[in-house]
């Protein structure tokens, strides 16, 4: 019986490093073939700076979650060592508009030049990620702080970021191309960089809040 069991493994081994490379493949060339005709143009582009914490669940006041999530302050005194920015920005996550009904919004960008478009977008294609690329499987929190939305006519294709957990999905994918968001799974580092420099550059509000606070909340 040991036998048989040594057998087997060493043919597992030898034949799943294959299929594995196998699966990326067709990963990469499913996003590449159904995706990606997506992304080639647009009209506008808007980049939004999100709360992490989903509106249904805000309370009057920050609780632990939030504390820990949204400012990364754990602890009693939590609520005591939040700045005025943290203020500023929890009193905004209450009262503003949110995304889809669920993530407040803390600022925005928009991209209308063709130019600047077409860049973005190729950016954007350089940098997703499949399930294989991205390596990390396991289950994360997805708080996003950014999201992408694609307008071209009447098709609006949506992505919710979470770099921390390294996670994102993509929402407005045409029924018929349904099957190309199962390839998808996030983007590389350097893209939070190009979203980021696009809020900074219209002053968004996004974290760290200390130095991009809502105006007069410094």
């Amino acid at each position: 019986m040991r036998k048989w069991f040594v057998v087997f493994y060493l043919l597992f081994s030898m034949f799943s490093p294959a299929e594995e490379e196998m699966e990326a493949e067709e990963e990469r060339a499913l996003m590449e073939q159904k995706l990606f005709p997506l992304l080639q143009e647009a009209d506008r582009i808007v980049v939004y700076s999100l709360y992490p914490i989903d509106k249904q669940y805000l309370g009057p006041e920050p609780g632990e979650i939030e504390f820990l999530v949204a400012f990364k302050l754990p602890g009693e005194n939590a609520a005591a060592d939040m700045s005025k920015a943290d203020r500023a920005v929890a009193k905004l996550a209450r009262s503003g508009k949110s995304l889809l009904g669920r993530y407040p919004i803390l600022g925005k960008a928009t991209v209308s030049n063709p130019a600047e478009i077409q860049a973005f977008l190729k950016e954007l294609r350089d940098s997703m990620r499949t399930f294989n690329e991205q390596g990390d499987r396991t289950a994360g929190c997805f708080y996003p702080r950014h999201s992408v939305l694609l307008v071209k006519g009447d098709r609006r294709l949506r992505f919710s970021i979470c770099f921390e957990c390294g996670k994102s999905y993509v929402d407005g994918v045409p029924g018929d191309e349904s099957d190309t968001v199962h390839g998808f799974r996030h983007f590389a580092e350097p893209f939070e960089k190009l979203l980021n420099l696009k809020l900074d550059a219209v002053k968004a509000v996004r974290a760290p809040y200390d130095q991009h606070p809502p105006a007069g909340a410094k």
